[in-house]
C-alpha cells in the first residue's frame, strides 16, 4: 500500500510538475507572443511614424515646391510687369516732354507776339512824339552863301612852320624832277637810236622798191 501510495504520490508529483512545467511553458510562450506582438506593434507604430514623417516631408516638399513655383511665378509676373513699365515709361516720359516743349513753344510765340505788339506801340508813340516835336520846333531856313562869305573872318597869316614845310616840299620836288630827268636821258637815247634804225630800214626798203620799178616798169601792171 505504501508503495502504491508512494508511486501515486510520486506520479502525482510528476504530474503536477509536468503541469507546472506546461503552465510555465505556456506562460513563457504567452509572454513571448506578447513580446512579439508588442514588437510588431512597435514596428508598426514605427513604420506608421516613418510613413507619417515621409508624408509630412512630401507635403512639406510639395508646399515648398508650390511656394517656390508661386514665388517664381510671382517673380516672373513682377519682372514682366516691370519690363512693361520700363517699356511704357520712356514713351510716357517722351510724350510728357513733347507736350512740355509744345507748351513752351506756344508760350514763347505768345510772348514774341506780345513783345512785337509792345514794340510796335512804343515805336508808334515815339513817332508821334517826334512829329509833335517837329511841329512845335520847325527847321531853320537854309543859310545864304553870300552872307556866310561876308560874315566869315579874314584868313590869318600862315605860321612860320607852314612856310618851312612848303620850303621842304619844294626842295624835295625839285630834287625828284632832276633825278627823273637824269634817269630819263639813257632811255631817250635808246629810243632815238631805235627810231633812227627803223627810219633807215624804211628808207632802204623804199630805195629797193624804186630800183625794182625802174628796172621793170611792166611789173606795176601785175601786182
Amino acid at each position: 500500500m505504501r508503495e502504491i501510495a508512494d508511486t501515486l504520490v510520486a506520479g502525482g508529483c510528476l504530474y503536477f510538475q509536468d503541469l507546472i512545467n506546461l503552465l510555465k511553458q505556456q506562460q513563457q510562450q504567452q509572454q513571448q507572443q506578447q513580446q512579439q506582438e508588442q514588437q510588431q506593434q512597435q514596428q508598426q507604430e514605427q513604420e506608421q511614424q516613418e510613413l507619417q514623417q515621409e508624408q509630412e516631408l512630401l507635403q512639406q516638399q510639395a508646399a515648398d515646391l508650390g511656394e517656390e513655383e508661386m514665388e517664381t511665378a510671382a517673380a516672373a509676373a513682377a519682372a514682366a510687369a516691370t519690363d512693361s513699365l520700363n517699356q511704357t515709361a520712356p514713351l510716357e516720359k517722351h510724350q510728357k516732354q513733347m507736350c512740355l516743349l509744345l507748351l513752351l513753344l506756344l508760350l514763347l510765340l505768345l510772348l514774341l507776339l506780345v513783345v512785337r505788339l509792345m514794340l510796335l506801340l512804343v515805336l508808334l508813340l515815339l513817332l508821334l512824339l517826334l512829329l509833335l516835336l517837329l511841329l512845335q520846333f520847325p527847321f531853320p531856313p537854309p543859310p545864304n552863301p553870300l552872307l556866310a562869305a561876308a560874315a566869315a573872318p579874314a584868313p590869318a597869316a600862315a605860321p612860320a612852320a607852314r612856310s618851312s614845310s612848303r620850303h621842304i616840299c619844294f626842295w624835295c620836288f625839285s630834287k625828284g624832277a632832276v633825278w627823273f630827268k637824269l634817269s630819263a636821258k639813257p632811255a631817250a637815247a635808246a629810243a632815238a637810236a631805235a627810231a633812227a634804225a627803223a627810219a633807215g630800214a624804211a628808207a632802204a626798203a623804199a630805195a629797193a622798191e624804186n630800183r625794182r620799178r625802174n628796172a621793170c616798169p611792166a611789173a606795176d601792171a601785175f601786182p
